[in-house]
């Protein structure tokens, strides 16, 4: 141990940027959408625009200068390229915050690292648990609740709707496996049966292998990274897994992930999302917001990549240049970050910091001064909790269904549609459901959470296959770390 903390500390003494700046030097990791969001932030926070957080524009004495610099693409979410790209940003541009990046397996590392630079990390997107860890993660705050919160709406969800069993299929990373863990407590605690099983990320084998080791199970929440989905619902079509007789309950980055082919995004008509909402419409901020969406230009994203060949880019250029040709942000998680963004002006101009206003006053610091913060932001009300994570009272559990829509023309196109305003959950107060949910049959007659017909494709699986729930033995966990048998 003794070796390991000179080695740190070693590490830290090399990359630490400066103790003081004159600005304040913010690192953004994301993609489209998210990406335009927190530029337009930066922007509102140069000219102390209130017109969507109203506590910039009573800001604008405080001499701060954020100087941003952003990466995006893989080294924007996942973990080996996120935390050398924060390396290369510490050593290159001296940044002393990160706002970022958009997965919690790449956050983990940057947190852990963060806390012996003395930086600090603001997450929009970022909801495993296991990042509340403030003894671990020192100078990690975020703008979103952790799923303790959205992992029980799910259970609740679940027990509102009159089903007592249901199953949990889920990436292994820190993010899925956070959230399984919750969700199985959550069962515990109210008597629901839950068979969990989880898969490597983007691997269509495991997802074949997990997907059969819920056996019999009816009701499934889905929960998975964006390249995850196109392989789970294929999977689950070939095992007879999706459609009438079976309800989805999916999480919230099947929003954002790569358009499904027609042949399988039918299948998910009928499905559920539930999901923590960021900006909502009808709101004064959100829609301020949409509004100022159209004013971003090309510069704008050249100046924040410092290249100006960004749109030459594959993948993550085409989504810049998605997100720039919207008339407003469909993501509306494109609230949080925003927001995390804002939070930084807003410590770091805290009246508190004295002749340190408008510097930065080390990660530890800051951290301190964001998680003190109370502001109405374009998410709501943004307040935290004593780990430094988005109070749950503080945001709104949605229940949203997918609808498949046929195109018009009759061709045998169409498209998937999320039909929002289902339901919303209230800590202490539960569901609050529409009747007009419509399900995989086409009606609002819930399906049952017994066993299938004995017909169904899956009735013959091979040998590498799971045995069903509801043997006589338990089901086997490849990578889960709950207890080995049903819950």
């Amino acid at each position: 141990m003794q070796a390991r903390g000179v080695a740190l500390t070693a590490l830290a003494l090399a990359l630490a940027p400066a103790a003081r700046a004159a600005v304040v030097r913010v690192g953004v990791m994301a993609n489209g959408e998210l990406l335009i969001g927190t530029l337009l932030a930066l922007r509102h926070v140069r000219e102390w625009n209130g017109t969507i957080v109203p506590a910039l524009g009573a800001l604008a004495d405080c001499p701060l200068e954020l100087q941003a610099r952003a990466v995006v693409g893989t080294s924007a979410r996942v973990a080996s390229e996120a935390l050398l790209a924060y390396i290369a940003g510490v050593n290159t541009f001296g940044w002393q915050v990160v706002v970022g990046p958009e997965t919690s397996g790449a956050a983990a590392p940057i947190a852990l690292l963060a806390g012996y630079l003395d930086t600090a990390q603001v997450g929009f997107a970022t909801t495993s648990p296991a990042l509340d860890n403030v003894a671990t993660y020192k100078h990690f705050s975020r703008v979103v609740p952790s799923d303790e919160a959205v992992a029980a709406s799910v259970g609740a969800y679940v027990r509102a709707c009159g089903w007592r069993r249901m199953g949990i299929v889920h990436v292994a990373d820190l993010f899925g496996i956070g959230y399984a863990q919750t969700l199985g407590r959550w069962c515990a605690e109210h008597g629901i049966e839950l068979v969990a099983a989880s898969f490597e990320l983007a691997d269509p084998t495991t997802i074949n292998v997990a997907l059969r080791a819920l056996g019999d199970v009816r009701i499934i929440a889905a929960v998975g990274q964006q390249d995850d989905w196109r392989l789970l619902v294929d999977a689950a079509r070939q095992l007879g897994m999706i459609g009438g007789g079976y309800h989805w309950v999916l999480g919230g980055t099947f929003i954002g992930s790569p358009a499904l082919p027609d042949e399988l995004a039918r299948l998910l008509h009928g499905s559920a999302l539930v999901r923590v909402a960021g900006g909502r419409n009808g709101q004064r901020a959100w829609e301020a917001l949409k509004a100022a969406w159209a004013s971003v230009g090309d510069d704008e994203v050249n100046a924040l990549l410092g290249d100006a060949g960004w749109a030459a880019r594959s993948g993550s250029g085409e989504m810049i240049s998605q997100a720039l040709a919207m008339r407003a942000p469909e993501d509306d998680w494109v609230a949080f970050a925003y927001d995390a963004t804002v939070a930084v002006a807003l410590a770091a101009c805290a009246p508190g910091l004295g002749e340190a206003r408008g510097t930065f006053p080390g990660g530890a610091a800051l951290t301190a001064g964001i998680g003190r913060l109370g502001f109405a932001g374009a998410s709501g009300d943004v307040y935290f909790d004593a780990q430094g994570s988005r109070a749950f009272n503080a945001v709104a559990v949605v229940l949203e269904n997918l609808r498949w829509a046929p195109s018009p023309d009759g061709g045998g196109g169409g498209a998937l549609e999320r039909v929002r305003e289902m339901g919303e959950h209230t800590p202490g107060s539960g569901w609050a459901l529409s009747p007009s949910f419509v399900y995989a049959d086409g009606t609002s007659t819930r399906p049952s959470d017994g066993k299938p017909p004995s017909a169904s494709p899956r009735a013959a699986r091979g040998a590498g296959g799971a045995r069903a729930a509801g043997g006589a033995a338990p089901v086997s966990y490849t990578h889960l770390t709950l207890p080995t048998k049903r819950i």
